[in-house]
């Protein structure tokens, strides 16, 4: 788990160099060295998140639906809240299959699927508001990641359940505009052939982020997973299963 979460720190302290130490790199000697010395040191100062030991079972607090469509939105995002605010602790998805539009992880919170329990994402884009976030590398706000977090600290997703993003080549996936995908010209299904070129300009014209706003017109898909300026994440165990788009997007994560 330790070397999982330090080589993804590596690439991403990578990706932040300036382009002139890129493209120096280092020797063999002086990687050997940096493996040797550097790493171990780094290692050592990554610490899982600790959680106080109380469970906040999800129908404690709310009532199963058998109304065909039903999303879990509102009491899944109820629980995470109260959780947070009272110190912290588990709150427990059980096992079945439950709909549900974004949720938004608090600090000291641990997320957690029993086995056989599934977050299945409605593809009802109407259910995402726009968030801060960062699409192909440029900060702007669009839809809500699926399970987002900003700004928080000690959050986890953990368990033997299943986050399943639903996407299918009949929602999310023809977004990306590629005819492979389901996209087809003249046929109204709004891609990210609209919004990424004007993402780029904006980008590269230092447009203010609090006013790249993309959202409904746009087609910029979501990540399943998103946790923006928060310390100590530990994701473990869950299995990740058809995202819209990125499906771990730690961003500015310690």
């Amino acid at each position: 788990m330790k070397k999982t979460l330090m080589a993804l720190a590596l690439a991403l302290a990578f990706v932040g160099m300036p382009a002139e130490a890129q493209k120096k790199g280092k020797t063999p000697d002086e990687a050997a060295k940096a493996w040797a010395e550097l790493y171990p040191e780094i290692e050592k100062s990554i610490k899982a998140p600790t959680f106080r030991e109380k469970d906040y079972p999800l129908f404690k607090y709310g009532k199963k639906s058998k109304t065909q469509g039903y999303l879990y939105t509102q009491l899944i995002n109820k629980v995470i809240d109260r959780c947070s605010r009272e110190g912290g602790g588990r709150v427990v998805i059980p096992a079945g299959t439950w709909l549900t539009g974004p949720i938004t992880l608090k600090s000291n919170v641990n997320l957690y699927l029993e086995e056989g329990a599934t977050l299945l994402f409605t593809p009802d884009l109407k259910e995402y508001p726009l968030v801060r976030t960062r699409w192909e590398g440029m900060d702007c706000y669009n839809y809500q990641p699926m399970i987002y977090a900003y700004e928080q600290e000690n959050i986890a997703i953990t368990g033997k359940g299943t986050i399943d993003g639903g996407a299918e080549i009949e929602n999310w996936w023809r977004m990306c505009g590629a005819k492979s995908y389901g996209w087809e010209d003249g046929k109204g299904i709004i891609s990210q052939r609209i919004g990424r070129p004007l993402l780029m300009e904006w980008n590269e014209k230092g447009v203010p982020v609090e006013e790249r706003r993309m959202g409904d017109g746009y087609g910029m898909r979501v990540q399943l997973v998103n946790p923006v300026k928060c310390k100590n994440v530990l994701i473990e165990d869950v299995t990740l299963l058809r995202s819209p788009f990125w499906v771990i997007h730690p961003l500015l994560c310690e």
